[in-house]
């Protein structure tokens, strides 16, 4: 079954998600997370060199 067919019989809904262990992986996430934020650059000062 492909995933349009999926997406019309379920009519949006995930179907087949099973949650085996919650979080065994948030803490490598939240690290992603954190690398991406410390190395951003806020809005306003970005805008201010690349806005319009």
């Amino acid at each position: 079954m492909s995933w349009t067919q999926r997406q019309e019989e379920g009519a949006g809904r995930a179907m087949g998600v099973k949650v085996t262990d919650r979080g065994s992986r948030a803490a490598e996430f939240i690290g992603y997370r954190d690398a991406a934020l410390a190395h951003a650059e806020p809005f306003p000062e970005w805008w201010a060199k690349h806005g319009e």
